[in-house]
């Protein structure tokens, strides 16, 4: 007896580790920089070039690629993917909150291993927060965009704690393309100058007499070629007839 409560305490233990004390620091990643966000807004352009970039407004300078870098590090840390055993603890003290309909600590554990697994692509502090809004009744149906009142005595399903924790990390990735778009953009075509412009234009009308000339000689041989061969048939009727 005294061993099979061993090892069901052992399984319990592996499946339910300890719940980690979260830091308000560790729940709420450091704000998008606003003089960043207007960079990013002057630089960027909906236009790419054949390789895919996008291209720039304008050339980054190298005060502001170390910017935007020193961003992207902070940043992708935030968006990382969380591991299970880092979730399973969360899971199981919302559940703690709601209605359980008489689950044993075992059946608990296994659906905290659950909800894991289906909610490991999403940031743990993101899955953090987003249980805690449910566990104070915060989330409003529209939020989730149900249409009946949220059934608060019973925790919600991966389906809306993915949406709700979502919302949180999503604006960080949007960011994050954002930023990697500006470092690797093409740098904007070069404006000619007028010297250049007339040398072009230079170019493209020498290109044009080319074709005129070409077109004149070619319309030319095309006359003389006919002449030719109604001159042959005219002989070759006149020989017939005699």
């Amino acid at each position: 007896g005294c061993t099979g409560k061993v090892k069901t305490n052992q399984r319990r233990d592996a499946m339910a580790p300890m719940p980690k004390l979260w830091a308000s620091h560790e729940l709420y990643p450091p704000p998008e920089p606003a003089d960043l966000r207007q960079l990013l807004d002057q630089v960027l352009t909906a236009q790419r070039d054949a390789g895919g970039r996008v291209i720039l407004r304008r050339a980054i300078d190298p005060p502001e690629r170390e910017r935007l870098r020193d961003r992207e590090r902070t940043i992708i840390p935030w968006l990382a993917k969380a591991g299970h055993r880092d979730l399973q603890p969360i899971f199981l003290a919302m559940f703690l909150g709601f209605a359980q309909r008489s689950e044993s600590e075992d059946e608990s554990a296994i659906k905290a291993m659950q909800y894991s697994h289906a909610l490991g692509s999403q940031p743990a502090w993101a899955v953090k927060r987003a249980c805690d809004r449910f566990a104070t009744g915060s989330v409003t149906a529209e939020e989730l965009g149900e249409k009946r009142a949220l059934a608060r005595a019973y925790s919600p399903s991966t389906a809306h704690i993915a949406i709700i924790a979502r919302k949180l990390w999503e604006p960080l990735q949007r960011e994050n393309v954002r930023i990697r778009a500006a470092l690797a953009g093409a740098p904007p075509a070069r404006i000619p100058t007028d010297e250049e412009h007339a040398a072009s234009a230079e170019r493209v009308e020498g290109m044009l007499a080319d074709v005129r000339k070409h077109m004149a000689v070619k319309h030319l041989e095309d006359a003389e070629r006919d002449a030719r061969r109604r001159e042959e048939r005219a002989a070759a009727t006149m020989k017939r007839d005699l």
